[in-house]
Formats: C-alpha cells, structure tokens, sequence
C-alpha cells in the first residue's frame, strides 16, 4: 500500500517540475508577438489570382484568428510595431474524381466525363516585419494549403462550394500564421 502511495506522489512530482520547473511556461493566449513587439497591422492580403473577393476573405479569417485567441491589439499600420505581410502567389484547382454521363443523341448514345470532385491548392507567402527596424523577424515563401469540394450541375453552387473551400484554406493558413508570429514561451 505504501508503495503504491510512493509511487503515485513520485509521478504526481514528476509532472509538476516537468512542466512548471523549468521557469519557460507555454503561451496559449498569444500576449506578444516574436522580438517582443506587442501591437499588429495585418494590411490587405495582396494577390494574383483573377478570383474577386478573395484578398478580403483571406485578410479578415487571419484578422479573426488573432482576435479570437490573443491580446495583440490588431492596429493600423501607422501604429504597428510589427507588420504581417502577405500574398497569394497561386490559386490551382484540379479534378479528383470523374463521373461518366451518358446521352441519346440522334439514336446514338455519347459517353463523356464530368469532373465529380475538384482539389483547390492555395500557395501564399507572408513575412513579419519589424516596423522600426524594417527587420523580418520570419518568413515563409512556400505556406501551402489545399481543400476539395464537389461539384454540381449547378454553377453558382460550384462557385459557392469553391469559395467555402478557399474559406476552409484560409483558416488553416490563419493558424499556421498565428503559431509562427506569437510568442509561445
């Protein structure tokens, strides 16, 4: 009996200077920024793709994802200390899966292939810059997502899906953005 009571105290110990005896504790809440900066201007998502709406889209789920889980106050530029700039470099869609339709056409029957399921691939890069020292704290050229969605005989629900796709993208970047500008420790 004793020494199981042993044990358990041991193992209860353990964990506790595991993870507080070190004096680094982890920062879920997102208080600072890297370098020690402590306000963010996340200016416009600038981008090449020809799809309307999508700078916006992507700049506001980053925005919100700072909002929802940190105290960096997101300011204007001119009151920034850092600057997170970023830009969609591609937008690639390709088909995942086929279906086969077939139609009677003057007594003879065609077959041909519709795409059933599209994969859409975001590639995005975005640096944070010290504003006084115009120094970039991190960059990443290559940040890479990708979602997929179905398709219809119906364009505007193909153009809806697709754009609920891009959402999904853009709140993955978000989190990914969020972890490599905020100090953890």
């Amino acid at each position: 009996m004793w020494r199981r009571w042993l044990i358990a105290v041991f193992c209860v110990s353990s964990v506790f200077l595991t993870l507080f005896g070190c004096g680094y504790h982890f920062n879920l809440s997102g208080t600072s920024l890297r370098g020690g900066l402590h306000t963010l201007a996340i200016p416009t998502v600038q981008s090449s793709s020809t799809l309307a709406g999508l700078e916006g889209d992507f700049t506001n789920i980053i925005r919100r994802e700072f909002l929802s889980h940190s105290t960096i106050p997101i300011v204007s530029r001119k009151r920034a200390s850092a600057v997170l700039v970023g830009k969609i470099e591609r937008v690639d869609t390709s088909p995942l899966s086929y279906d086969i339709q077939k139609q009677t056409v003057g007594g003879t029957t065609v077959s041909y292939e519709t795409t059933s399921l599209r994969r859409i691939r975001v590639k995005m890069s975005i640096k944070m810059v010290n504003k006084g020292t115009g120094q970039v704290l991190w960059e990443d050229h290559d940040m890479e997502e990708k979602a997929s969605y179905t398709l219809s005989n119906d364009p505007v629900e193909n153009q809806y899906r697709e754009r609920a796709a891009l959402k999904e993208i853009a709140r993955l970047l978000a989190k990914r953005i969020y972890l490599k500008t905020v100090d953890a420790f």
